[in-house]
């Protein structure tokens, strides 16, 4: 892991990896397999992006795929995912972990998504493109984009 990969997991499962109170090599495969799911939801949202960019008739309706961006971070599919490396003790933890985060983020609203449309921030992303690619970290890079005209 770099860096920066670090300090977003850190940032996003932080407390809940402080909580588990486990040893350090415990901690070291609980801290494996979130980076795992959170690499493997950054590969399925870059995948679903580019096919939002598809002008092909036979990719699903942007609603659709909305919908499957939405499926990717769906708590029961992580709770699948890490079935395989944590205990159910941990397992019960992070799924009443992520019940916290949701309504804490459920009381203060939802933040810059308004029917699957980016608002809060859209003028900061104009003229802009975000772009997640195969070897990289996972990270996404917005990049400036020229208009041809």
């Amino acid at each position: 892991m770099v860096m920066g990969e670090i300090t977003a997991l850190n940032a996003q499962y932080g407390e809940y990896v402080k909580g588990l109170n486990v040893s350090e090599e415990r901690e070291e495969v609980i801290i494996n397999a979130l980076h795992n799911m959170i690499a493997d939801q950054n590969q399925a949202r870059g995948e679903l992006m580019l096919e939002m960019q598809t002008p092909d008739p036979l990719v699903p309706a942007r609603t659709d795929l909305f919908n499957q961006m939405r499926a990717i971070s769906d708590p029961n599919s992580q709770l699948e995912v890490l079935a395989y490396d944590l205990t159910a003790s941990e397992l019960d933890a992070f799924a009443e972990f992520q019940e916290q985060r949701q309504n804490t983020s459920a009381s203060f609203g939802p933040i810059g998504v308004t029917s699957g449309v980016f608002s809060g921030g859209a003028a900061f992303f104009e003229g802009s493109f975000i772009q997640s690619g195969p070897r990289q970290s996972g990270a996404v890079q917005i990049l400036p984009i020229n208009p041809d005209n």
